[in-house]
């Protein structure tokens, strides 16, 4: 398993060029996409299953043309950034 930055925020975004909710799947895959590179750069499995049962931040901003939108990530907890996440595995209870 890849070892992961705790203290490092993992971003990625992209640009939909209309400002309609329904247009933006393809920027919304792509910033998807780039944000599972980075966060499972070095894993030897597929990158995209790094990111199941984390939560993500999205942020969209206003472009020229149409919207930008990012997503990121930031590990808050020693064992979400290290553990191997298994999607039939609940969440751990922190209360």
């Amino acid at each position: 398993m890849a070892s992961m930055d705790m203290h490092k925020t993992y971003s990625a975004a992209a640009e939909a060029s209309s400002r309609h909710p329904h247009d933006w799947g393809r920027a919304m895959a792509q910033a998807m996409s780039d944000l599972a590179t980075q966060v499972g750069a070095g894993a030897d499995e597929d990158n995209y299953e790094m990111l199941f049962g984390r939560t993500l931040a999205l942020h969209l901003a206003e472009s020229e043309e149409g919207v930008l939108i990012t997503l990121s990530w930031t590990p808050d907890r020693p064992d979400e950034a290290e553990r191997d996440l298994d999607p039939d595995e609940p969440e751990p209870d922190l209360d």
